[in-house]
C-alpha cells in the first residue's frame, strides 16, 4: 500500500511509480505516508515547531512525526505540489511534428469539467497560446494539432505547457510541460582572448579589462572584481575563499539510512583542503589550476578535486571541475560541485531552469522549465528540521545581482547545472536541528553543482533509483564545466 514517504524534502520517484501503475492493469496504485506533519507549536518557546526530544521526554522518535505532505499549519510542501501534478487527470505527450495526444486517465468521467489551455514557449518566452476544446471520454485519447513556427527551431529550447483548470471552481488542477526540442548547450570558447596571468611568488595575479583577480597560493581565489565591484565576500563566514569544491549536503530526512554509512566513512565531516594553486598552460593560454583534497578526521583523504580557472580579457571565467576517488569507501555521493560566498547584497536571482520552487532529478514534475525571478531568501523551504532545500535542476543559466543590477552570471557548458543560493552556509546547515538554529548571516552562499543525488523516499522507503544516483568510482571520475561572467543589468 505505502510506496512513498513524505518526510522532509521529497518524496522523489513519484512520477516513476505513476508510469509503473499505468503500465499494467495489474497495478492498482498505493498510498503516500502521510498527509500532514505532526508537531507541537509554541510561539513563546525557543523552537516554535517541536518534535521528539524537544520536551525532555526519555523515549521518542525524533522528527519521525514530521513526515507529511503538508506542514502542520496545512500549507503544502513541495512534495504536495509534486503529488498534485503526478496525480493529474489529463496527460499530454508529443507524438511527432506538431501532433500531441491528450489522455483522460479517469475511468468514469469525461473531460468536460476541465479547461485545457496551452502555451508554447521558446527559450522561456511565451510565443503562442490556445485552448483545447475537445472533450475526451473516460480512459480516452484525443489527438490535438498545435501550430507554431517555433517547433522547427532546433536552436532553441521549445516547450508546450498544458494547464488543467476546474471549470466549476476556477482552481488549477495541474500544469504539465511537454518538451518539443532542446538546444545544444553553449560550448567553451576555444578562440578566447585570454587575460594576463602572472605568478608573483605567494600570489597569482590576473588582469583583464577594467578588472582583476587575485589567488593566494595558501587560500585560493581571494578577490575577483570588475568596474570597482568585488564579487567575493571579503569576510567569508566559513573562512574559505573562492570557489571551493564540495561532495556533501545538509542531510535530507530521506538520506538518513545512507547517512549512517556516510558517517562511518567520514564523508559527513570531510572538508576540502587546498593542496596546490599554480599557473598552467594549454594551447598557449595560461590558466590557474587549484587542487583540493577531501580530508576526514584529520588524516584520511577520501577524494581529490581539481578546479581550473581560465579567464578571458573581459573577466569571464571558464571553470572546469573534476573529482577522482582516492580512499572513499562508497560510490554513492550526495553531490559534487563548487560553492562560494558572495556579498549578501547579491540577493536577486534570475535563472533559466526548473521552477518556481525547489526540485531535484527525481522530484521535478511540479517544476516546468522556464525563466524565473526570485530572491535568495525565497529559494529554499523552511523545513521543521533543516536540510538541503532550494535546489534548481536542469539550469541553463542563473544570475545573482544586487539592487543596482551588478553581479555574476553562471552558464552551463557540457551539462545542465544545479543551482542554489542561501544567506546561510553549508556548515551552518549541517549543524542545525531547528529552523531557529539557521539564522541568516552576512553572506550569499551560492552553490553550482554538476551532480546532485535525487531525494528518493529513504526515510522509510526506497532510496533513489539508479538513474538518480551519482555513479562515481576509481574508473568513473566526475567532470563538469560552466562559465562565470560579471554582469551589469541596466
Amino acid at each position: 500500500c505505502e510506496y512513498a514517504h513524505a518526510m522532509g524534502n521529497g518524496p522523489g520517484g513519484l512520477e516513476e511509480y505513476m508510469q509503473l501503475f499505468y503500465s499494467s492493469d495489474q497495478f492498482m496504485g498505493g498510498c503516500i505516508w502521510e498527509w500532514a506533519d505532526h508537531s507541537v507549536y509554541d510561539e513563546n518557546a525557543k523552537y516554535k515547531w517541536t518534535y521528539g526530544g524537544d520536551h525532555n521526554e526519555p523515549i521518542h522518535d525524533g522528527n519521525f512525526c514530521v513526515d507529511g505532505l503538508f506542514y502542520p499549519d496545512r500549507k503544502p510542501s513541495s512534495g504536495a505540489l509534486e503529488m498534485k501534478v503526478c496525480y493529474r487527470p489529463i496527460r499530454a505527450q508529443l507524438l511527432e511534428g506538431n501532433m500531441f495526444e491528450l489522455w483522460n486517465t479517469r475511468y468514469f468521467k469525461d473531460s468536460s469539467d476541465i479547461k485545457i489551455d496551452f502555451t508554447v514557449l521558446a527559450d522561456g518566452e511565451k510565443k503562442n497560446v490556445g485552448t483545447v476544446t475537445s472533450v475526451i471520454p473516460a480512459q480516452g485519447r484525443k489527438k490535438v494539432q498545435i501550430n507554431s513556427k517555433y517547433f522547427d527551431q532546433t536552436d532553441k529550447d521549445v516547450f508546450v505547457n498544458f494547464v488543467y483548470t476546474d471549470k466549476n471552481t476556477g482552481e488549477q488542477i495541474a500544469e504539465e510541460q511537454v518538451i518539443v526540442s532542446q538546444a545544444q548547450l553553449k560550448k567553451a570558447d576555444n578562440q578566447l582572448k585570454p587575460a594576463t596571468v602572472t605568478d608573483n611568488g605567494d600570489f597569482i595575479n590576473v588582469e583583464f579589462d577594467n578588472g582583476s583577480a587575485v589567488f593566494d597560493k595558501m587560500n585560493g581565489l581571494i578577490s575577483y572584481r570588475k568596474n570597482d565591484v568585488e564579487y567575493l565576500n571579503q569576510s567569508p563566514y566559513d573562512e574559505q575563499n573562492g570557489f571551493v569544491p564540495h561532495i556533501y549536503r545538509g542531510r535530507l530526512d530521506n538520506d538518513q539510512y545512507m547517512v549512517i554509512f556516510w558517517k562511518i566513512i567520514g564523508l559527513d565531516c570531510s572538508k576540502a583542503k587546498l593542496i596546490s594553486c599554480e599557473v598552467k598552460k594549454v594551447n598557449n593560454i595560461n590558466y590557474v589550476s587549484t587542487e583540493y583534497d577531501f580530508v576526514t578526521r584529520g588524516i584520511f583523504v577520501l577524494a581529490r578535486a581539481t578546479v581550473d580557472y581560465c579567464f578571458d580579457k573581459n573577466g569571464k571565467i571558464t571553470m572546469s571541475t573534476s573529482l577522482k576517488k582516492i580512499f572513499l569507501l562508497t560510490d554513492q555521493l550526495p553531490r559534487f560541485g563548487v560553492h562560494a560566498e558572495l556579498p549578501s547584497e547579491f540577493d536577486n536571482v534570475k535563472y533559466f531552469g526548473r521552477g518556481p520552487v525547489e526540485n531535484y532529478s527525481d522530484f521535478k514534475e511540479h517544476s516546468p522549465i522556464g525563466v524565473y525571478e526570485t530572491t535568495v531568501s525565497k529559494m529554499g523551504h523552511k523545513y521543521i528540521k533543516p536540510q538541503d532545500s532550494g535546489n534548481r535542476c536542469d539550469v541553463r543559466y542563473s544570475m545573482l545581482t544586487d539592487n543596482e543590477g551588478r553581479g555574476l552570471k553562471f552558464t552551463a557548458l557540457n551539462k545542465y547545472i544545479n543551482f542554489n543560493a542561501n544567506h546561510f552556509t553549508l556548515a551552518q546547515l549541517k549543524k542545525a536541528k531547528h529552523i531557529e538554529d539557521l539564522p541568516d548571516v552576512d553572506t550569499t552562499f551560492v552553490a553550482v553543482d554538476g551532480y546532485v543525488r535525487g531525494t528518493g523516499s529513504g526515510s522509510c522507503g526506497p532510496i533513489p533509483s539508479k538513474e538518480h544516483m551519482i555513479e562515481f568510482g576509481y574508473l568513473k571520475p566526475l567532470y563538469f564545466s560552466f562559465e562565470i561572467e560579471p554582469v551589469e543589468i541596466k
